[in-house]
């Protein structure tokens, strides 16, 4: 199934092929908008507009995309959220390390066995990613309660799509920001886009997709602070929209 990104209407083709170096863009009938105009667009055209958050990308790469919607979940969808867990981990680990070592009480743990809190904090993520793609799948079947695409397949390519701004954590690694506050504008700015690929892949309003979204950070809040609670040694710095 392919939709017109303009107004999200089913087509049967985005384009027609004229010749090997000529193509024609599809129209809808029901808008009358050409159908995908991101067919012709490079992908740095595409990456800009997710980040302006407009809606036509997100059904682009959806349902019109090489890995949409109707297939199964790819490698390179596992490999994204591989790397998103990567970057998460590390800079919440580098951020601990300058914590601890800001602090004038030692921590033998954080100094003496730093790759071993390094794998607990990437444990710590990947649970958290987990629990929060279960808690939008939940709150989807409740609150927008669409028959073809609330299966984990669909939900998760939704969610890995719109967590593409945890790449821009990268920053982090390179430039000395404030950690705090660069990780509440990434957080604020994957919520929004998540809040936006949900309403893209099941056409709903921003009230049940802001619904679902808030859920799963909900359950992903409440894993951190439940860990924290039984292992005294997670320190409150790797906690999202944590207080300093």
């Amino acid at each position: 199934k392919m939709l017109c990104v303009e107004c999200g209407s089913e087509i049967t083709e985005t384009h027609r092929i004229i010749s090997k170096a000529n193509i024609r863009l599809t129209h809808c009938s029901n808008c009358g908008n050409v159908a995908d105009k991101y067919v012709e667009y490079d992908f740095i055209i595409q990456f800009l507009d997710l980040i302006l958050h407009r809606i036509q990308v997100y059904r682009h790469i959806l349902f019109n995309g090489k890995d949409s919607c109707d297939q199964r979940l790819s490698i390179n969808y596992i490999r994204i959220i591989a790397i998103y867990v990567f970057f998460e981990t590390f800079t919440k680990w580098c951020h601990l390390h300058d914590v601890v070592s800001s602090t004038s009480i030692s921590d033998s743990i954080h100094i003496n066995h730093p790759y071993r809190h390094y794998f607990g904090v990437m444990i710590l993520t990947f649970v958290e990613f987990i629990v929060y793609t279960l808690g939008v799948y939940l709150s989807v079947r409740f609150i927008v309660k669409e028959t073809k695409y609330n299966h984990v397949n669909c939900i998760l390519k939704a969610i890995t799509l719109g967590n593409f701004g945890k790449g821009f954590m990268f920053l982090a690694m390179i430039w000395n920001y404030d950690f705090f506050s660069f990780s509440l504008i990434i957080n604020i700015f994957v919520i929004t886009s998540n809040i936006l690929s949900l309403q893209a892949l099941f056409d709903c309003n921003l009230l049940q997709s802001l619904m679902c979204v808030l859920t799963g950070y909900s359950a992903k809040i409440l894993v951190q602070y439940l860990a924290r609670l039984f292992f005294d040694n997670i320190p409150l710095c790797l906690l999202d929209f944590c207080i300093k």
